[in-house]
């Protein structure tokens, strides 16, 4: 029992919500841009696409691990959200062990998307599996090591918030592009606002180990400020990317966000920006402005 549990904490279960979410409302909203008849097999394809970021994932988590190692092992606050898995930091899993369940987890990855690919007639599924598995590589590896720097917020951006919603649009319309541009554009925004979140309980660590990223360079309380302008300024565009239908249901949607947000804004006091308690609870709450405002997209979308 005690390894079955040490891979479940390497698989960071809580990271599926960064990639379920981004493709779960892409598929929603290629729907509502492109309806299909309703033969089309809808749900069965966004499932598809679910198990598509399941087996992404530890691909990506374990990539992680294994190349930030020293970062993590110097950070003495994690927190649900950062700071790795901690399995190699505990002595739990050896790290040639990840590196071989990395290698098997990508060769089943690519596998079994171009086997679906194959058969549910979506031909360019495996171009999307190789386009995931080359960002996770330059957002974590040498020699790009992206989450060192500025490229992280771009990867984690392009990653979270154009394929994973291209792919799910592309698997219920069979279309590319599945999306407006501009649409894309939101979603890419609501990634890059989404990678600040995870570089500020971090920003401790990483300043020892010289890390530049967003929360190193720009101080907890102004990166904080940008991810809460960020995630304000899409939710404003909540009517456009609905196509102006569901009034009603914008309008709650953009007064959730908008409640949370503010109230995220409450934790910027320089005096308190630095406590970890603080940073926890900026994070868990623009994280859920996030995850509310894609879903309520995607529940929008499906209603018509």
């Amino acid at each position: 029992m005690g390894a079955v549990a040490a891979w479940v904490q390497a698989l960071r279960p809580l990271a599926q919500a960064n990639l379920a979410t981004p493709l779960i409302c892409g598929a929603a909203l290629a729907w509502q841009h492109h309806p299909g008849p309703p033969s089309t097999p809808v749900m069965l394809m966004i499932a598809a696409g679910l198990g598509f970021t399941a087996l992404a994932q530890p691909c990506i988590v374990f990539l992680n691990d294994i190349h930030d190692a020293d970062a993590d092992a110097d950070n003495h606050a994690p927190t649900p959200f950062s700071g790795g898995s901690r399995v190699l930091v505990e002595g739990k899993l050896s790290r040639r062990a990840l590196q071989t369940a990395t290698a098997l987890c990508a060769g089943v990855f690519l596998s079994a998307s171009a086997l679906f690919g194959f058969f549910a007639h979506r031909p360019v599924t495996p171009a999307f599996a190789l386009l995931t598995l080359a960002l996770s590589w330059m957002y974590s590896a040498p020699p790009f090591r992206g989450s060192m720097g500025r490229a992280g917020l771009w990867l984690q951006a392009a990653g979270t918030g154009a394929v994973l919603p291209l792919l799910g649009g592309y698997l219920v319309t069979g279309e590319l592009p599945s999306l407006p541009l501009g649409v894309v554009l939101t979603l890419v925004c609501l990634g890059g606002a989404n990678h600040i979140l995870t570089t500020l309980p971090d920003r401790a660590a990483d300043l020892r180990v010289r890390k530049r990223t967003y929360a190193v360079r720009y101080g907890p309380v102004t990166a904080r400020r940008h991810a809460v302008q960020i995630v304000l300024a899409v939710t404003i565009c909540t009517p456009w990317v609905l196509q102006f239908s569901r009034p009603v249901g914008s309008v709650l949607l953009i007064g959730g966000c908008v409640g949370l947000c503010v109230s995220a804004l409450s934790l910027l006091r320089r005096d308190d920006v630095e406590k970890p308690g603080s940073t926890l609870a900026f994070v868990i709450v623009m994280a859920a402005a996030i995850q509310v405002l894609q879903l309520g997209w995607a529940l929008a979308a499906s209603l018509g």
